[in-house]
């Protein structure tokens, strides 16, 4: 398979909190894409057409249990989607 089209899925628990981060090795994001990752509608310019709802639809199921969520590239290449939520009592 192309390595744009392989997700990788790491997770740990750190303290009071599981940390999860979604891998890809793609092409990354654009300054742009990174600005507004998370902002209704917004879709790069390599994505044009699509709704542009994914991680704005992710930013409020993780916000709304508690944790935070952040977008960056990797260092080796692609994207990295990581997300924290508090562990249950």
């Amino acid at each position: 398979a192309p390595c744009s089209r392989v997700i990788g899925v790491q997770g740990h628990a750190r303290g009071a909190w599981v940390e999860i981060d979604v891998l890809d090795c793609g092409c990354g994001f654009t300054e742009e894409e990174q600005k507004n990752a998370f902002e209704s509608f917004f879709s790069g310019e390599r994505f044009a057409g699509r709704t542009g709802m994914g991680l704005t639809r992710a930013k409020a199921l993780v916000e709304r249990h508690g944790g935070v969520i952040s977008v960056c590239n990797r260092e080796d290449g692609g994207a990295k989607v990581s997300f924290s939520l508090p562990k249950s009592p």
